[in-house]
């Protein structure tokens, strides 16, 4: 009667309509058939021209990083391919597949969703600083703060397996509050973490709100960073 089944369904269809990741496939090819792929390494020497560096930092699935944990025969994209892909059109690319791979032992990523932990996420920080040739903060200069012990994401959602182990979701600030401004003042909040989402079904959105347009962090650090989820 008030609207939540509908709502929420919804949401469930815009990201799981039928032959998904067939449409995806079909749009990338269509991309490096049109030469798309060309486009990040003219962005990058624009700004070698400006210069202004950048590093391209490529995301590692699980898959890539816990190859070791898949059942045998298990298919999955060989995403080194990618790298090699990007490096041979001049990129600056971050191995994040090392970086994380030296830590596959620990939880980077969800067991029961496709991104990682925010532990994952800290790795990749330190890979992209190192990269930098910046020295990277001690994870023990931020407070660490469990946000919720009972989350399964997507993946447990394709499989609603029962006896799936719930995931841990945890916070790392070095300030509790931090003005963050949404969509050009559509919205405002005193924090990254949108506690609000930890009692719903998308727990998931308690990472700057869910997906935004455009997401500006104003705290006291000097520089400018484009604010992502840990993804």
């Amino acid at each position: 009667m008030g609207g939540e089944y509908a709502e929420s369904l919804e949401k469930y269809l815009a990201d799981q309509f039928p032959a998904r990741n067939t449409w995806v496939t079909v749009k990338t090819l269509t991309d490096l058939a049109v030469g798309r792929r060309e486009a990040l390494a003219k962005f990058a020497k624009q700004m070698e021209e400006k210069r202004i560096p950048t590093w391209t930092m490529l995301v590692p699935t699980t898959g890539t990083v816990l190859a070791d944990k898949l059942p045998a025969f298990a298919p999955y994209a060989d995403e080194q391919k990618v790298v090699d892909l990007a490096r041979s059109l001049g990129l600056n690319v971050v191995d994040l597949a090392q970086a994380l791979g030296d830590h596959r032992g620990e939880y980077i990523y969800y067991r029961t969703d496709h991104h990682w932990t925010s532990l994952g996420a800290y790795y990749a920080y330190v890979a992209w600083m190192r990269a930098r040739g910046s020295a990277p903060e001690d994870i023990g200069a931020w407070t660490k703060e469990e946000l919720c012990d009972n989350f399964r994401g997507t993946t447990y959602a394709k499989v609603n397996y029962p006896f799936t182990p719930y995931d841990t979701m945890d916070a790392y600030y070095k300030h509790v509050t931090h003005t963050v401004i949404y969509n050009a003042g559509a919205s405002t909040s005193d924090s990254v973490y949108e506690k609000k989402y930890l009692q719903g079904a998308d727990q998931y959105a308690v990472f700057f709100n869910s997906n935004q347009a455009e997401t500006v962090v104003k705290g006291e650090g000097q520089g400018k960073l484009p604010t992502r989820k840990p993804w």
